[in-house]
């Protein structure tokens, strides 16, 4: 009968949903398992990519520390040279030569040098190319150039034995060594004036001069002193990762365990919840077609009876 092949048919899905949540159950212990290891090869894997990354991590950092003091190195030289150069050229007027040294070793304003090293970098060399543009304006004055050949201090004994061999040339007229005299001074006197001038019209030059030089070098022990801070930093910064890694790693390695539990319960709870609904989806397939069969089957007997009793009838018409 048609409600036996569906029943029979019910049935087999029923033992089929029980057979399957069988197997699920059983090889929920092996899935369980391969996540575990799965898990600790993961882990594995990070663990050596960080021991592998922290040499790589500490020699990049060396690297851009190491060409960047090549760079400081490079600028100092540049200092050097442009220091070099000023101090000549202030050879003839000591107050110059000593305003630059002022500046050489003047301390650094509280909070004048502040930043980063590549920002103290940067400010080094902007001060260097002012040293650089102002030395070549100091240079351009004609009576500084003459001193720094001709110094007052190596000038005036010079005029003064000029003065003398005047005065013996002189001595036998009347008055000859009044007028060596007189035109000694008035002579000494001209070349202070001179060397005053030439030292008054370079003053802003030279000023601008000694202070970008004593700028820029300290700008210089600034960078260097952070860029150093800046890699022991970036070292430790790398050190501290590295190590708050692996300590994350062993925490997860130790739950190994207790992930396999948290999938094993996650599944079987899963696997609980899908078999209700499996069976009752099974069931709700087989009730409308043993509905729709139990009201074909009424409708056949009363079509038989109404056919029984319409045969009656003619019979006993008849």
């Amino acid at each position: 009968m048609e409600e036996d092949r569906l029943r029979t048919i019910h049935e087999e899905r029923r033992l089929n949903i029980q057979q399957s949540h069988a197997n699920a159950m059983q090889s929920l212990k092996v899935r369980a398992r391969h996540t575990r290891e799965k898990w600790l090869t993961d882990l594995q894997l990070r663990h050596f990519q960080a021991e592998k990354n922290l040499p790589k991590d500490l020699k990049a950092a060396d690297k851009t520390f190491s060409d960047f003091v090549a760079e400081l190195a490079a600028q100092r030289e540049v200092h050097a040279k442009l220091d070099k150069g000023a101090w000549n050229a202030f050879g003839g007027c000591a107050a110059f030569q000593k305003m630059l040294r002022r500046e050489r070793s003047a301390p650094a304003e509280p909070g004048g040098m502040t930043g980063g090293h590549r920002e103290l970098f940067d400010e080094m060399k902007t001060q260097l190319g002012v040293a650089a543009e102002q030395l070549e304006v100091f240079r351009g004055f004609l009576l500084p150039r003459i001193f720094s050949y001709l110094p007052l201090p190596a000038v005036l004994p010079l005029v003064a034995v000029a003065g003398g061999i005047l005065a013996l040339v002189l001595r036998a007229q009347p008055n000859g060594f009044a007028i060596a005299g007189g035109a000694t001074v008035a002579l000494l006197l001209l070349v202070v004036i001179v060397h005053r001038i030439g030292l008054n019209r370079s003053r802003a030059s030279a000023t601008a001069l000694s202070r970008a030089l004593g700028k820029a070098v300290r700008a210089h022990d600034a960078s260097a002193a952070a860029t150093t801070a800046h890699h022991a930093g970036e070292r430790e910064r790398i050190e501290t990762e590295h190590n708050s890694l692996n300590a994350e790693i062993q925490r997860d390695w130790d739950r190994a365990d207790e992930i396999e539990r948290e999938f094993s319960a996650g599944k079987r709870e899963k696997l609980r919840a899908q078999m209700p609904r499996a069976f009752a989806k099974n069931e709700k397939l087989l009730g409308p077609k043993i509905v729709q069969l139990a009201a074909a089957r009424r409708e056949d007997t009363a079509q038989a009876e109404a056919r029984a009793e319409e045969r009656r009838q003619k019979l006993a018409a008849a």
